[in-house]
């Protein structure tokens, strides 16, 4: 069972009741980093997402905090291209 935990303490209640895993979601990297110790205290196998926020440019920092998965959708969104058409006669 996967819990989309709103907070810290939603988080390590869902490992004290036995979660197999925790969605962290909006969680700064500097709250990750401390609050992933805490819950793999609790529970060794709990499988750690973290959501909202990743980018490719931040996607190493959050993976240093020590969750096991980068949830985004910043993959799917992208600048809008620039096409240009010229026009000629043969």
């Amino acid at each position: 069972m996967l819990i989309e935990a709103e907070d810290a303490a939603d988080a390590l209640a869902a490992a004290r009741a036995g979660a197999d895993g925790v969605q962290l979601d909006k969680m700064t990297v500097e709250q990750l980093a401390a609050l992933v110790p805490q819950l793999r205290a609790l529970q060794p196998r709990l499988t750690i997402n973290a959501a909202g926020g990743i980018r490719p440019d931040n996607a190493a920092q959050f993976a240093a905090s020590g969750v096991d998965v980068l949830v985004t959708s910043s993959l799917y969104n992208a600048k809008a291209a620039d096409f240009g058409a010229v026009m000629q006669r043969d």
